[in-house]
Formats: C-alpha cells, sequence, structure tokens
C-alpha cells in the first residue's frame, strides 16, 4: 500500500503536481480489508470506506487543497450533492448539472 501510494506521488511530481489527501481501500475489488486515508506522509486508519471518504472530504477544506484533477467532478458532487455546499470555483457544466439534478 505504501508502495501504490509513493508511486502515485511519484507520478504527480514528475507531472508538477502535488498529492492531495486521497481514500486508500486495501484487500480485494469486491472486498476491501481495510481503509486508510493518505495525507502528506501518514496513513490514517478509518473503520470503512464511508469514514475514508468523508475524512479526505473534510481535508479538503480543513487544509484548502485543490480537489484531484482525475476526481475532481466526483468529489464536486459530493460537495455539492451530499454536503450542499456550492462555491465559485466550482466546475459549472451543464452535463454536471443534470447529474446532480437527477442523483438529488
Amino acid at each position: 500500500m505504501r508502495i501504490a501510494v509513493a508511486e502515485r506521488k511519484e507520478a504527480l511530481r514528475k507531472a508538477k503536481r502535488t498529492f492531495q489527501p486521497t481514500p486508500v481501500f486495501t484487500g480485494e475489488v469486491t472486498r476491501f480489508s481495510s481503509y486508510y486515508v493518505a495525507l502528506n506522509e501518514e496513513l490514517f486508519c478509518v473503520e470503512g470506506p464511508l469514514e475514508a471518504i468523508e475524512l479526505t472530504f473534510h481535508l479538503f477544506f480543513a487544509l484548502n487543497a485543490e480537489y484531484p484533477t482525475e476526481s475532481k467532478l466526483v468529489w464536486q458532487l459530493l460537495q455539492r450533492g451530499i454536503y450542499g455546499i456550492e462555491l465559485e470555483s466550482d466546475i459549472g457544466s451543464v452535463t454536471f448539472s443534470r447529474v446532480l439534478s437527477d442523483l438529488c
């Protein structure tokens, strides 16, 4: 797990991007066995997948961190659809708004 996190950090460094808080699930794809949140050099163990996602989301706000490019829309969907938080910096697309309205 630490190797996978280190490889991700190196790939981001090469792309001149920073590592952001990240939920990490270990085990089989169909049955995860443990859950963590990676932040800087630390791995914080949490009870389950929802706790990992929630802690990661809260860390984005507490640290004023940007969502990772690859998952920005997913995090914004959680931000707006679950937490009801709208920011000026949000991606505004018709497709995103439709998905959000269909889900809520």
